[in-house]
């Protein structure tokens, strides 16, 4: 918390840092950068030492045996941020939840790391969008991309996002659209949205 207080909103990262390493530490400087930047413009000093306490002092460990919908807990091997034994413990109390562990230290999956690829194939299959479904003859890239257009995100963002050149989202977003026998955003979201039988 006094981390927070002391320099989070200071212009030298080195204090932000702290959390991007954890949170990101396989990241390249091109992401450190971007998390640094995310976090300054997330909050202030004060309110993140807030949320940081509050944080700390939650515990929902009680009510985790009342949960009564399908869960999948997905959790990075060497997460540092959440070590391993709490996404078992969330799987061994939920009734009836699946735990994925995926091959990666980061808190915040990266899309050019093997476990992105495996977190969105264990969503799918999870979630019944799997094999059958409009994305299923995709490549890994267009999932991706697919996945951003359906969050709403403008290619510009889904380049920064997957670090590529908006043409190349485009191009594509061009090839997904044909493989989908959509011919814009829109359709390609309702697409997914029907498979998933919530459109």
């Amino acid at each position: 918390m006094e981390v927070f207080r002391s320099g989070w909103d200071l212009p030298n990262p080195a204090f932000r840092e702290v959390f991007t390493k954890r949170f990101v530490p396989d990241g390249d400087s091109e992401k450190i950068l971007w998390f640094n930047e995310l976090c300054r413009r997330a909050t202030t000093p004060e309110t993140g030492a807030r949320l940081f306490h509050a944080r700390g002092e939650m515990d929902a460990s009680e009510y985790l045996g009342q949960v009564r919908c399908p869960t999948l807990v997905l959790h990075a091997k060497d997460d540092a941020v959440a070590p391993l034994s709490e996404g078992r413990l969330l799987a061994q109390a939920i009734p009836g939840a699946e735990l994925a562990v995926l091959p990666s230290a980061n808190h915040i999956l990266q899309p050019d790391e093997p476990a992105w690829s495996q977190f969105c194939e264990q969503v799918l299959a999870f979630t019944g969008a799997g094999a059958g479904a409009p994305e299923a003859d995709l490549t890994p890239h267009e999932r991706d991309i697919l996945a951003l257009i359906c969050a709403a995100k403008s290619n510009k963002d889904i380049a920064r996002d997957l670090g590529l050149s908006e043409k190349t989202v485009r191009n594509h977003a061009t090839g997904l659209f044909t493989k989908l026998g959509v011919s814009n955003r829109q359709e390609a979201i309702l697409a997914v949205q029907r498979a998933k039988g919530t459109g």
